[in-house]
């Protein structure tokens, strides 16, 4: 099953699901089942969590968001497998900012979720989203975010808020996630 997903089952053949992101194919008794199975991720929580509590590899997150009243921001995450991180960050013209600490111990836990739960290991290594921002809309900034962990890259590029078929939907979604979960772990 999908990690933080709760199936139980109430009433006879009802199932309620605690997750609103897999509420989509509910209430059903053997549908949903065979939906939980086939949304279980590819990898488990202990692929990116060691049992010493430590995260299987070093996790690096690059976001710039260009366009929008600010004009450029960057960001730059980089996670050690103990818990220890730098980031660096600039918001428009303004200077390079950067501070490091320790990720705890359950907000690693928590990222190392995230990660099972968006399938970062499954995730094609290019999302291009193919949405427009509509007509007269410059303020809508351009994404672009690129995902290392350990051999594993993913670069995606789309427009914020902008409606995208699927999978890309899906894909931006999971992105997007696990861009803030590394901003939880971080402190923002």
């Amino acid at each position: 099953m999908a990690t933080g997903t709760r199936i139980q089952l109430v009433q006879g053949s009802e199932w309620f699901w605690e997750d609103p992101a897999v509420n989509v194919a509910q209430r059903t008794g053997i549908a949903g089942m065979l939906y939980a199975l086939l949304a279980a991720p590819a990898f488990a929580q202990t692929d990116y969590l060691n049992p010493d509590g430590r995260l299987a590899h070093e996790l690096s997150v690059e976001a710039t968001e260009t366009g929008g009243f600010v004009g450029v921001q960057s960001y730059s995450f980089k996670i050690a497998p103990d818990g220890r991180f730098t980031k660096q960050y600039a918001i428009g013209s303004g200077p390079l900012r950067a501070m490091s600490g320790v990720v705890s111990g359950e907000a690693l836990a928590a990222l190392a979720a995230e990660l099972a739960r968006s399938d970062l290991g499954r995730m094609p290594s290019r999302i291009v989203g193919q949405g427009k921002p509509p007509t007269g809309a410059a303020d809508i900034p351009t994404i672009e975010v690129r995902i290392t962990w350990g051999d594993k890259q993913v670069a995606a590029r789309y427009v914020m808020g902008v409606d995208e078929p699927a999978p890309a939907a899906e894909q931006i979604a999971a992105v997007n996630r696990i861009l803030a979960a590394v901003r939880n772990a971080t402190g923002r």
